[in-house]
């Protein structure tokens, strides 16, 4: 097996390919954490983000999933909650059918 980066005496080898970055909501919610601190551009540019992604990204609507999955989360967090913090999908999906029937019958 080749070295893929020699660093002094050890070998290195990478497990995500070059480039590869998180999703642009997780980059969003960092540089939010610490744009008091530093500013949006001097955390873009640590980041090697363009400031154009991260204001598209705040100007850009809540998508329809994000929305339901916020209206959800509380009654998933209930339902975790009451089965003793146990995840049990199906319990979960009663859960939300029974949500989700009560929301679309109004």
């Amino acid at each position: 097996m080749s070295c893929a980066e020699p660093i002094g005496s050890r070998c290195v080898q990478r497990v995500f390919r070059g480039g590869a970055r998180p999703p642009t909501a997780m980059t969003v919610q960092f540089i939010d954490h610490n744009r008091e601190e530093f500013g949006v551009e001097p955390v873009c540019a640590a980041l090697q983000v363009a400031p154009s992604t991260y204001w598209a990204a705040k100007r850009r609507p809540r998508s329809a999933r994000a929305l339901r999955d916020a209206k959800l989360m509380p009654l998933l967090l209930v339902s975790w909650q009451a089965n003793y913090s146990v995840y049990r999908a199906r319990v979960n999906q009663c859960v939300l059918d029974a949500a989700t029937c009560k929301s679309t019958a109004h």
